[in-house]
Parts: structure tokens; sequence; C-alpha cells
């Protein structure tokens, strides 16, 4: 989910692919990401402007002298982490699940900075207020991120905290940053691999990459905002569709935002209304998928993660793609997509690459070389 920010969008070029060079492996951290099916009441729940898949992806974070185990959604798009505190309410008015929760008073190494803060995301519908803290960050082996800043959130509008990854020029606030100065990870980077659901298998790495885990070679961008400008996308009745604006790769968002003339030509060759519920039979039948033509590589989603049988009327399923009304006109391609690729971004050199997902046991972890 991207914070809504002013600022002009710079095309980006793409770089040429580049092969990973042979070093000596690297120091990192790594995070198992998690499926996470929303409760019932999130599902149904208009605030947050999402058509919704009802699956984020999460990972755990052990904060404070209590080590205590916080699950959060991980979010490329924005740049700052926000939990829920005690007494915090999700969805506006909703209490906030139990292991989404930290609890500040447990930790004896816990700071509040008595900043109050407000981040606005998406068009500004979705708010998450909270203060400004500080606490320690613990690993498994007993390493720790000193004194980490946050915003411990009194109400929010997600369904649970918020984990942005992306780069952030305060770097007591950029965790990846934060773990390069407490000398955790030799580069600052991260790459994201969000597995297969069944198995649980994703990983974000900081410091490091995970060359088994795509196809071929990562196709690297200048930036790290994650912005790109695809060629087109061809439908899965083979009709291609020219993208005239660029694309944010967001995996906090439940959906694929585009614009509208992509919108309504996905729609009518699948018979979706207007709401984007369209007949299952020609939407689950046939392997279709939607191909995203990126220049240096070809990135497929299934039809199969778009649409989703509804439960009172299995004939008809609800899809996930939609216009850019809820974004604030900006393209997003969310969860969806990110699942489709292995996403590496290097801070140090402001470029970010991506490449096919590989489903794979496999693993070979290096260095960044970019």
């Amino acid at each position: 989910m991207k914070f809504q920010v002013p600022f002009l969008i710079a095309l980006l070029t793409v770089a040429a692919a580049a092969t990973p060079i042979e070093k000596r492996t690297p120091k990192y951290i790594a995070h198992q990401v998690e499926p996470y099916d929303l409760p019932v009441y999130d599902k149904r729940e208009e605030s947050l402007d999402f058509a919704d898949t009802g699956t984020r992806y999460t990972v755990d974070l052990k904060i404070g002298s209590s080590k205590e185990k916080v699950k959060v959604i991980i979010d490329s798009a924005s740049w700052r982490l926000n939990i829920p505190g005690s007494g915090g309410k999700c969805i506006n008015t909703h209490t906030c699940p139990v292991d989404g929760i930290f609890h500040p008073e447990e930790s004896n190494t816990f700071h509040n900075l008595s900043i109050f803060t407000k981040s606005y995301y998406g068009r500004g519908q979705t708010i998450v207020s909270a203060f400004k803290v500080t606490d320690d960050f613990f690993f498994d082996n007993g390493d720790k991120i000193p004194q980490f800043q946050f915003d411990l959130a009194n109400a929010t509008t997600f369904e649970r905290g918020f984990f942005g990854i992306r780069r952030y020029s305060d770097q007591n606030a950029s965790y990846v940053y934060a773990a390069k100065n407490a000398g955790l990870v030799d580069h600052a980077g991260f790459s994201l691999y969000l597995g297969n659901q069944q198995d649980k298998s994703g990983k974000l790495l900081v410091g490091a990459i995970d060359t088994a885990k795509y196809e071929g070679e990562l196709a690297l961008f200048n930036k790290t905002d994650y912005t790109i400008q695809p060629k087109s996308i061809t439908t899965g009745d083979g009709e291609v569709i020219q993208f005239t604006r660029p694309v944010n790769l967001d995996s906090g968002n439940p959906r694929l935002s585009l614009d509208r003339h992509i919108v309504d030509a996905i729609y009518k060759e699948v018979g979706a209304n207007e709401q984007g519920v369209a007949p299952c039979d020609n939407v689950l039948n046939g392997n279709k998928s939607l191909k995203f033509d990126l220049g240096e590589i070809t990135v497929n989603v299934p039809y199969s993660r778009l649409y989703s049988r509804q439960l009172n009327n299995p004939n008809c399923c609800t899809g996930v793609i939609v216009d850019t009304y809820s974004t604030g006109s900006e393209q997003n391609l969310g969860i969806q997509f990110i699942e489709q690729i292995y996403l590496a971004s290097s801070f140090e050199s402001d470029t970010f690459g991506i490449a096919p997902v590989k489903h794979t046991d496999e693993s070979n972890i290096v260095d960044f070389w970019f």
C-alpha cells in the first residue's frame, strides 16, 4: 500500500540484466514469510477501499526486552513500520488481532518519543494515527537492532500493523538501513520471495539474494520506489493492451489497480459486470493468465489468482482487477503480481531487480552484485 505523497514519477530505464558474481557468503537476516487469511469482518469492510482476496503476507518481529512476537504485513510500497499498541483499534473500531499487538508496558527498553504522527495511504482514506517510539528488535541468535524507530498506533484503518520495507531517508526508521548500521548485514538491501501459500516457504532476506528462487536473470531498474513502465498486457484470449503510464509494485495491496481502458477490456473479455464479477466458467477454466510485458521479462499472473468463487453463488467469481480510484489514480500491481516475481532491492545502488519466480526448495544465497 503506497503512501499518499505528492511527487513526480520518473520513468525508469531498464538497466542491463546482470548475473551475480561469486562472492563469500554474506551476513544477512532471514524472515519467514507466511500467508495470512483475513478475519470475516475485514473482508466486508468498505473503509479499506479494497476489493479483497482475503490473503496478505506477514512476517514476525521480536520487539522489546520482553521479545514479544508481533505479526505484521509486508508492504513494499511504504517505508515505515506501524504496529497497534495496547488498546489500539484496527479497521477503525475493531479489536486488533492478538498476535498483531505490541505491549510497550512489558518492555523496559521502550521509549516513547512523544511525537504524534498520521500516515495516509492510497487516496488518503486509509489512515494510521500513532506516536513515534523506539525499542530493541531481537533475533533468534541473540542479535538485535538497538532502538529502532517505529509508529505505535492507537488507531489504524488497516487490519494489523504494516511493515514498510521500501527505501527511506531516515535510517533510524528504515529496517534495512538499521540492520546494516547495527552490523547485522553487509549490504543495505532486501529481497522478497512470497513462496507457496501451501507450504509457507516464503522468505524476506535483508542483505542478500537467493538466486535459486527466480528464473533467468534479474531485470534491473534504477530507483527504489518500485515504479516501472510496462509495455503491454496480454489477456487470456490474446488481446494486447498497451500501457500508457507507469505502475507501482505493491505487496501491501490486495488487488491490481489499472487504468480504466485496461480494466474495461478485461471485463469485456471475461463477461464481468461493473463490479468486476464474472461467470466462473469464463475465468477459472483453461488455465488462462494475464501476461505483463515489462521489456526485459514477461510475468504471467493466472486468472485463478485474480478471481475467486463467491460463497453464496459459486457460479460467479469476484475479481481483484479494478480501476485506480482507491489508489489516488496510481496504477498498482498488488499481491497477485508480487506472488509471481522475485523482487530484490539495493538501497546502496538505488536499483531494484525483478524476475519471474521459481518455486523450489533449493537455495543459493549470495551478496548483492548491483
